[in-house]
């Protein structure tokens, strides 16, 4: 009876012990991936911002002002506006400081190209940024 116990007792500390080991590997994977994510997230950040403002200018290039806001700010036929959004995309303007002219429908119009141009910019360095983690974090799994 003796015996019977010790290698039941045996085989619950392997049995204890191998659980224990599966659980410190998974926490140092899911560390390993973290740290990766983490060092992904911020390569891309500073190497994929102009990939997607390029991205973003040509998305917009095809865009129109009333087709980007709409003509609630028009007060007659959105002609100013239109001007200044399509010179703004001409003119690849990145700075509302670069919108200058004394109308100011056609100020307003360019500001909202450039408005637009750095939200889209975000919206796809966000999704960059994203997918740069992702594969990184597949790359370690990949390797585990």
């Amino acid at each position: 009876m003796k015996i019977v116990l010790l290698i039941v007792g045996c085989i619950a500390l392997v049995s204890f012990c191998s659980n224990r080991s599966a659980e410190q590997k998974r926490i140092k994977l899911e560390a390993r991936i973290a740290d990766a994510r983490a060092d992904a997230m911020a390569d891309a950040e500073i190497d994929l911002e102009p990939e997607a403002q390029s991205d973003a200018q040509h998305e917009l290039s095809d865009t129109t002002y009333v087709g980007q806001v709409g003509t609630n700010w028009c007060t007659y036929d959105c002609s100013g506006h239109e001007a200044g959004f399509a010179y703004a995309i001409e003119n690849e303007l990145t700075d509302t400081a670069d919108c200058y002219e004394n109308d100011d429908s056609f100020l307003e119009g360019c500001e909202a190209y450039v408005d637009a141009l750095e939200t889209l910019t975000a919206e796809k360095l966000k999704q960059k940024i994203q997918q740069a983690a992702d594969a990184a974090e597949a790359e370690i799994r990949a390797e585990s």
